[in-house]
Order: structure tokens, then sequence, then C-alpha cells
């Protein structure tokens, strides 16, 4: 009976042991403590700075050198701002890490931003956190013009303002499917779009309340689509179906430019869109 006593004794000293260790190994290391990561002002001006607070703590026995990384990211995800501060902290000290960084013009996306902090020993992440705010279009007189580009043949396509990239059609994570919807300031822009080397743009001039659709093609400009046509006829039955001359099926697909011939009837048709066209 002491034999079995004495190894419940044993375990559970030894569980305890081990416990503590446990505990002191996953907490003992720099962390972001309460209240965590904040900013100066809950709400700015694009073009404006913002101030990053982010509190640090040692809690090792031993002085720690870490760096302190801050990214700013719009509210579709685009980085718009980032530094890493590197510090180093006594034994059981604290400090607080402070960032100023700017929102650079132009702000193609207003509202939340968010940052995130993490604190990094190396390559080793010892914890991140992360808080927002909210950027804000204050200059007089401006507005935010709502543009959308429909492309069903073209999808996938590059988008790009005054020969600045913007993002990928598509490249959300969402099939691309040809369209997609931004915004850009008032005023004169260049729109441009490109896929195999190729590209489609407009020059446009942008006025406020006002949304704007560009259907991107003529003439499937990336090279991708190709115009399916039905011909539907509810008087005429067993005519025969020319394309540029040559005889053809009812159902065919053909490129961009066709000729159609229906008994001694014809119709030249230029599709602009991949779309059903009926041809009578």
């Amino acid at each position: 009976m002491w034999k079995v006593l004495g190894c419940l004794v044993m375990s559970a000293i030894v569980m305890s042991a081990v416990q503590s260790l446990f505990i002191f190994s996953a907490s003992a290391v720099p962390i972001i403590p309460s209240p965590g990561v904040d900013t100066d002002k809950s709400s700015i001006c694009c073009g404006d700075y913002i101030t990053v607070n982010v509190p640090v703590k040692n809690l090792k026995s031993v002085s720690k050198t870490v760096s302190v990384h801050i990214v700013i990211k719009d509210p579709k995800g685009n980085t718009k701002a980032s530094t890493v501060k590197t510090v180093t902290i006594s034994a059981h000290g604290s400090t607080t890490v402070t960032a100023r960084l700017k929102i650079s013009k132009p702000c193609n996306y207003f509202g939340t931003y968010t940052v995130k902090a993490t604190v990094k020993e190396g390559s080793t992440v010892h914890d991140t956190d992360t808080t927002t705010f909210k950027v804000n279009d204050c200059e007089p007189g401006s507005c935010r013009v709502y543009v959308i580009i429909e492309d069903p043949c073209c999808v996938g396509y590059l988008v790009y303002v005054d020969n600045d990239y913007q993002f990928t059609e598509g490249g959300d994570g969402t099939p691309p499917d040809g369209y997609c919807a931004f915004y850009v300031d008032e005023g004169t822009h260049t729109l441009k779009i490109t896929k195999n080397s190729r590209s489609a743009s407009k020059i446009i001039n942008f006025e406020c309340n006002i949304v704007y659709r560009w259907v991107s093609m003529p003439k499937n400009w990336c090279g991708d689509g190709e115009a399916y046509v039905e011909i539907k006829d509810k008087y005429c039955k067993g005519y025969r179906v020319y394309v540029d001359g040559k005889y053809k099926f009812t159902d065919f697909k053909v490129s961009v430019g066709f000729f159609l011939m229906n008994n001694h009837i014809s119709k030249n048709i230029f599709p602009t869109y991949c779309l059903y066209i009926p041809f009578c």
C-alpha cells in the first residue's frame, strides 16, 4: 500500500513539475499585453498621418531584442503603409513601440482600415494584435465615381487607372467572369485593361453622381473569346446557313466577324459581346 501511495505522490509531483514547465515555456516570451494595439485617432482624412502604439512586455528573466512589424491595409486588403521597429526590452520589462505612418494619396477605398502588429524574435512569431480606424475623403468638392467594367469574352484581365495597376479581375478569389467595379476620383482618367500582352483602353471625364459602365470589347481584344450565334426562324425551315460563303450547319461557333446567308436573305453581324445573337 505504501508503495502505491509513494508512486501516486511521485506521479503528482512529476505532473505538477511538467505542467509548471509547460506554463512557463508557453508564456515566458515577449507579448502584446492588454489593452493591445491602438491608434492616436479613430478617424483621419486620406493623406493624413496615423500614429500606432504597440505595447510589448518581456516575460523572460533576460533582456530580449524583438522586431515589431506594423502593417496597415485598406478595406480591400491592400497594404497602404508598413514599417518594422526593433527594440530591446530588459528582463521582465515593458515598452511601447510607436510608429507614425502616412496614408498616402490616392486612396482607392475609404472606410475601415486595419492595423496589424506582429512581435517577432528572428523568424519566431511571439504575438499579434489588430485594431481599426477610418479613412475619409475630406477634400472639398471632390467625389468618388463608381465604374463598372463588363466583358463576357475576356476575363481575368488586369485593370489600370492612369497606367497605375489597380487589381486583377477575379484576383480576390471569386471566379473570373469579366465583371468588376471600383471607384476613381472625379476628373479625366485613362482606364486600361490588359491580358495576353494585349490591351483595351478608354479615356473618360468622370463626373460626380454618375455610374460609368464600360463594355471593354470590341471584337475580342484579348484573343480569348468566341461568339456563339443561334439562329431562330419560326417560318422558314430547312434553310442553308453559310459563313463567309462556306456552307455550315445550324449549330456552329465562329470568331468575331462573320457573314450569314438564309436563302436570299443575308445579314452581316459583327458581335461586340460573347452573347446569343438571334438571326430573325
